[in-house]
């Protein structure tokens, strides 16, 4: 199998990762937590497939840096770039599912503690504050 196959195939993977990470973040923004557990191990198998994808890289390869070869070559260079793209969108997306997820669970925990709150007695301490 060639490197720009095995290229080709790898940004394929990294397109699929990408689409299930949107595919996240629509289940984040509904606040659907049957959908989030669902997506969870197609995101793992995503990855699985990505590995995978590198590992058939690096032995085609052998040995050798990826950037001296794609130095010799216009269509390795383009597909590189490609794949360095879509690795830059699936990092923005990760972020933002993860920022969006401890935001909720901020909310919650702020929601639950005033639904519950704390059943200690408050005292004053040295400095004039109320403990808690």
């Amino acid at each position: 199998m060639s490197l720009l196959k095995i290229m080709q195939d790898e940004r394929e993977a990294l397109s699929g990762l990408k689409d299930m990470l949107v595919e996240q973040y629509q289940y984040i923004m509904k606040n659907d937590v049957f959908g989030l557990e669902g997506i969870v191990s197609k995101i793992q198998d995503s990855n699985k497939n990505v590995a995978q994808c590198e590992v058939n890289r690096r032995k085609e390869l052998a040995g050798k840096s990826l950037k001296e070869v794609i130095k010799t070559d216009y269509d390795l260079s383009n597909e590189y770039d490609e794949i360095n793209k879509v690795i830059e969108e699936i990092r923005l997306q990760k972020e933002t599912n993860e920022l969006l997820i401890k935001q909720q669970l901020v909310l919650t925990n702020k929601m639950l503690a005033i639904i519950n709150p704390s059943r200690e007695q408050k005292t004053y301490n040295s400095y004039g504050r109320v403990r808690r």
